[in-house]
Formats: structure tokens, sequence, C-alpha cells
């Protein structure tokens, strides 16, 4: 599959988003722009000596590691680490965690009732929520607001003039 030099057809048989981050580790610029016939893809701007910047000392790097030099495995196992880094973490996973944080929230809410520390809690839990969106998690007065629905109010069509006047 590899000559020491990833392909372009190699190359674009990789997902766009695989791509980009290839692009963002090893410093890719595009040469040109992307070039599509007939609904496919034939180029997204990355030609062979745009390519020839990942190289195997490179992925080495990239990698930490130096026992490999084989330019195939080298680049499988990049792939394996982008692929790692964007796994989805799974149903029983995600509520692992929210188990994991309600069990820490109410241990954190137990110990500030016995240090009468309650509104520090308060506190900290909100600017906390105000770190992540502000508008999600707006607070008044103790009260969940709902954030603004963003409408269509003052578009669309104008209103129908009366022509006998």
């Amino acid at each position: 599959m590899f000559n020491n030099q990833l392909s372009v057809p190699d190359w674009l048989s990789l997902s766009p988003e695989i791509r980009l981050k290839l692009a963002s580790a090893f410093n890719l610029h595009r040469s040109s722009g992307s070039v599509v016939e007939g609904n496919v893809l034939k180029s997204d701007g990355y030609n062979h000596q745009d390519l020839a910047g990942i190289t195997a000392p490179k992925m080495q790097r990239y990698l930490d590691t130096f026992e490999v030099n084989d330019f195939g495995i080298l680049f499988q196992m990049v792939l394996d680490k982008i692929a790692g880094e964007q796994k989805v973490p799974e149903v029983a996973e995600i509520d692992g965690l929210k188990d994991r944080w309600k069990g820490l929230l109410l241990d954190m809410k137990l110990q500030a009732e016995q240090n009468n520390e309650l509104e520090l809690l308060e506190l900290v839990i909100r600017n906390v929520f105000n770190l992540i969106d502000p508008s999600r998690f707006a607070l008044k007065e103790n009260n969940y607001v709902q954030p603004e629905k963003k409408g269509t109010k003052g578009r669309g069509r104008p209103p129908k003039r009366d022509s006998r006047k």
C-alpha cells in the first residue's frame, strides 16, 4: 500500500475528519483547491508533494516511538492513535460518568452542609455551569431561567398593504 510516501488515492480513501487531523498534526499545506468530477472527489487540494510532509521520522516523533521504521506500520499506528482520540464514549461509559459525578456532587453537598458552606458550594457549581454554557444554566434568584428562544419575530414577509387606499 505504501512506498515510503502516502499516495493521493490512499489519502482520499481516508475520512475527511482523519485527513483534517493528519494535516494538522503534520502541518500539511494545500497546494490547490478541491476538485470534484461527477459528484466524486478527485482531489481535496493536497497533492503528492504536500503529502510528502508525512514522513517516517515525523510519524515517529508524533507517536513518540523510534523502534519502528516501516512507513506502513507507522502510518497505521498514527491512524490508530487518531481514531482513539475520536472515540465516542459508549452509553454505559456515559451512564457511569453520570453516576460518578452525581455521587461526587452529593458528597460535596453533604460536606458543605456539615461545614455550613452551602452558599459557597452553590456559587462554585453556578460558576462551573457558567463556564460550560452560560445561556443554558442562567440562574436567577435560585430559579432556573429558560434561555431565550430565537424566533423569527420581526422577520418574514411584510404585512399585506391595502391597495384601496
